[in-house]
C-alpha cells in the first residue's frame, strides 16, 4: 500500500477504483444492492448521512472486495476517521468547559449576597414581635362633668346629687356572661363521643372511616384489580440485519445483529420504537397477532417507524 493509498480516505479509494474499472455508480448499486444514497454517502465520506458504523463498516467491506481492494484496511482505515473525529468533538468541549466558568465567575458572589438578603429578610419577617397594649377605657366618673372643670363653685353640701339630665350608666351586656343553661349543657361533640356530627341527624349511626379508599371496599369485596397486559411483537429475518426494539416505559427490549432465518419475539408495553437497519432484511412484523407493514422494503434502507 502506498503512501498516498494510506492517507486517502475509504470513500475516495473506493470512487477511484471503480472510476478505473468504467463502472457507474447505478452498476455497483445494482450490484451490491445498496442504493445509490448510501453509495453516494459512502464516496463522499458523508458518514452523517448513513446509519450506525457497524453498517458503514459492512458497506464499505463489500463495496471493496467488489473493487478488489483490501477489505480490512478500508475498514480499519474508516475507524481511525471516526476516532480522529471523536477525539477533536473530546478536545472541543474540554476547550469550552474550562473556558466556561471564567465568563460566570461574577455571578458566584451575586448568588450569594441574595441568599443573606433572603435569609435577613425571612428573619425579620419571622422575628416575634410585642403586643402593643390597649389604651385604658375612661370610668365612667371620668365622663361626668365636674365641678372644678365648670368653674362652678364648691356648693355647701359635701355630699352633692348628680343633675337632673344626667342618665345612669347602663349594666353591663348581659350576653357576655355565661348562663346558667350553658354551664349545665351537654358536652361538645369533641369531648362527646356519642354525639352525630355535624350535618348528621340525631340517632343516625355513625359511618366508620374507611382505611385505604375504594382500593378497600374492592380487597372486602374480594376482587383484586387486573394486571396490566403486555403487548406482544415478533419479527422474522431473511438475512443479516441490525435490529433495535424500545417499548413505551423505555425499556431497550432487543438491541443488535440478527441473522437470515432468526424470528424475535418480544413482550412490552406499546407503542414500540423499532429500528432496523435493513428494510428488505425483515421479512414479517407482527404486533398482537395481527400483520404490520413497515413503511420501506428497499433493500439497505433504515426504517425508524413507531409500532402501533
Amino acid at each position: 500500500m502506498s503512501e498516498d493509498d494510506a492517507a486517502m480516505l475509504p470513500g475516495e479509494r473506493l470512487r477511484r477504483a471503480r472510476e478505473e474499472q468504467g463502472l457507474s455508480q447505478e452498476e455497483v448499486s445494482k450490484q451490491l444492492r445498496l442504493s445509490l444514497s448510501y453509495l453516494k454517502a459512502l464516496e463522499d465520506d458523508d458518514y452523517s448521512r448513513l446509519p450506525e458504523p457497524t453498517f458503514i463498516k459492512g458497506y464499505l467491506r463489500n463495496y471493496a472486495r467488489l473493487m478488489g481492494l483490501p477489505t480490512e484496511e478500508l475498514a480499519r482505515r474508516f475507524q481511525q476517521e471516526m476516532d480522529s473525529q471523536r477525539d477533536a468533538e473530546h478536545e472541543r468541549e474540554q476547550q469550552a468547559a474550562e473556558h466556561a466558568p471564567r465568563r460566570h465567575e461574577w455571578r458566584v458572589p451575586l448568588v450569594v449576597i441574595l441568599v443573606v438578603v433572603l435569609a435577613v429578610a425571612v428573619g425579620w419577617w419571622l422575628w416575634p414581635r410585642g403586643e402593643v397594649a390597649p389604651a385604658p377605657v375612661d370610668s365612667p366618673s371620668d365622663l361626668s362633668p365636674r365641678s372644678e372643670q365648670l368653674g362652678d363653685p364648691a356648693p355647701d353640701n359635701p355630699d352633692p346629687a348628680l343633675p337632673d339630665d344626667t342618665e345612669p350608666m347602663a349594666p353591663a351586656d348581659e350576653s357576655m356572661a355565661p348562663s346558667a343553661d350553658e354551664g349545665a349543657g351537654p358536652a361538645s361533640g369533641a369531648d362527646n363521643p356519642a354525639a352525630p356530627e355535624a350535618g348528621q341527624p340525631a340517632g343516625a349511626p355513625r359511618t366508620p372511616a374507611r382505611d385505604g379508599g375504594e382500593s378497600a371496599v374492592a380487597d372486602a369485596a374480594g376482587n383484586t384489580p387486573a394486571a396490566t397486559e403486555n403487548d406482544s411483537l415478533s419479527l422474522s429475518f431473511s438475512r443479516l440485519c441490525w435490529v433495535r426494539v424500545v417499548d413505551a416505559t423505555g425499556a431497550t427490549l432487543s438491541q443488535g445483529q440478527r441473522n437470515a432465518g432468526d424470528r424475535l419475539d418480544l413482550q412490552g408495553q406499546a407503542p414500540f420504537r423499532l429500528t432496523v437497519g435493513d428494510a428488505a432484511a425483515v421479512s414479517s412484523v407482527s404486533l398482537n397477532g395481527e400483520a404490520v407493514s413497515l413503511p420501506s422494503q428497499r433493500s439497505g434502507d433504515v426504517v425508524r417507524v413507531t409500532l402501533p
